[in-house]
């Protein structure tokens, strides 16, 4: 698989679809926790209280994905897959739009000026350097907001959701909403600006929104319309 190939599938085949996933998934849950009050009350507070449960897990597992650090035994579709690309092998990779991606970059709070006056290689390995140093890493989780934030979803994933394990779940620290909606955001924008610099591809319009928000709102907009339909009286509004 050539460096092009290889970044490809990490951005389309990976970031991409789990950002998806995750932004699904918060949506759905704000929409049910907005009507929360009118459920209960029409006696369907337990299921959609099961809803809300496989909603923090769905996102809670796919932005732990989008952190994973690479494998020596399995290739992973990640951050820092994507800057071992760039770090690896940058003199196979030419950048079609760099420009245009730093928009990108910046709103993931990336100090972009170092990239304005280098193009094609030196491009490619400076923004690798850039990533590692930005990319949120539960070893920097002393030092860094995101990181810690990091730290907190990932405890969250292999002791309780993924792995289930004998521990007093209330022991473990959680993360907020905002939390992972940082790391959210992180993700989007630094999965947008790759797309564009090496793709040609607009994955965030002129303002920075995300284009596949919308599409990510579906399911919550579906769970209105069938809690409408059930006479639920917040859901008509």
């Amino acid at each position: 698989m050539t460096a092009k190939e290889r970044l490809r599938d990490i951005l389309y085949a990976g970031l991409g679809p789990d950002i998806y996933l995750a932004d699904r998934a918060r949506q759905l849950h704000r929409a049910i926790g907005l009507l929360a009050d009118d459920i209960n009350a029409a006696g369907f507070g337990e299921l959609f209280g099961t809803v809300q449960n496989a909603a923090v897990g769905e996102l809670t597992l796919n932005v732990a994905k989008l952190f994973e650090r690479p494998s020596t035994r399995y290739p992973v579709r990640s951050i820092p897959a994507v800057i071992a690309v760039l770090q690896e092998r940058a003199s196979e990779l030419k950048p079609m739009e760099p420009m245009p991606a730093l928009a990108d970059f910046s709103r993931a709070g990336i100090e972009t000026s170092s990239l304005e006056s280098v193009f094609g290689e030196a491009f490619t390995r400076q923004l690798g350097t850039l990533l590692q140093t930005s990319c949120p890493d539960t070893k920097k989780a002393d030092a860094c907001e995101l990181s810690r934030s990091l730290e907190t979803m990932r405890a969250s994933r292999d002791k309780a959701i993924a792995h289930n394990e004998a521990v007093d779940r209330d022991s473990l620290p959680r993360a907020k909403w905002s939390e992972a909606e940082s790391l959210l955001e992180y993700a989007k924008n630094v999965s947008a600006g790759l797309a564009m610099a090496y793709f040609s591809s607009a994955w965030t319009d002129d303002f920075g929104r995300f284009g596949k928000t919308d599409d990510a709102g579906v399911a919550a907009s579906q769970l209105r319309r069938l809690l409408k339909a059930a006479n639920i009286p917040k859901a008509a509004v």
